[in-house]
């Protein structure tokens, strides 16, 4: 028999541990599954973030997982890196899993998702072609001076300010 310690997807701390489920032989590590949580039948999501040989609890109290779950699944180094990201940072294992999956639902079965769709082809076309003037002093090859001789209406101020300081108006007319 072959033993998944899984995450549970809860908000709080205090089930912030791994579980253990007895799995299937065709789950592996970073598979997102459905499983029965707590005393009732209540069925939540979690991650497999790896595999024991023999549980650490009686058998009579160990679970099956329901069903894999096959919208994602993450991988190997990203379940390692969620480990570290626990161990460096002190969050829940599930908020680190939760950086790397996709948010919403996904489509339903047989329907794809397009979110241009109610756009209008005038506005997608509006919105390519938008371009931002550059100022001035961002062109390529024209540097700003904050020297006393070039006018105040050439320069920027905030380069003379950051150049000399928030304190100095030296430079400044």
């Amino acid at each position: 028999m072959k033993y998944a310690r899984v995450i549970t997807e809860s908000k709080t701390r205090h089930t912030d541990c791994f579980y253990t489920y007895r799995t299937p032989d065709d789950v592996r590590v970073g598979d997102v599954v459905e499983v029965s949580f707590g005393k009732g039948e209540r069925r939540v999501r979690g991650v497999v973030f790896g595999f024991v040989g023999s549980p650490d609890v009686e058998e009579s109290r160990i679970k099956d997982i329901s069903a894999v779950l096959d919208e994602f699944s993450l991988t190997e180094e990203i379940v390692e890196t969620c480990v570290w990201m626990r161990q460096r940072y002190g969050i829940k294992y599930i908020d680190a899993v939760r950086c790397f999956l996709p948010k919403g639902r996904s489509a339903r079965a047989g329907k794809v998702k397009d979110p241009l769709k109610e756009r209008e082809p005038e506005e997608q076309a509006r919105r390519r072609s938008f371009q931002r003037s550059a100022a001035p002093w961002t062109e390529p090859g024209r540097r700003a001076s904050c020297s006393t001789e070039s006018p105040v209406a050439e320069r920027p101020k905030y380069i003379c300010a950051l150049s000399k300081g928030p304190w100095s108006r030296a430079g400044l007319p």
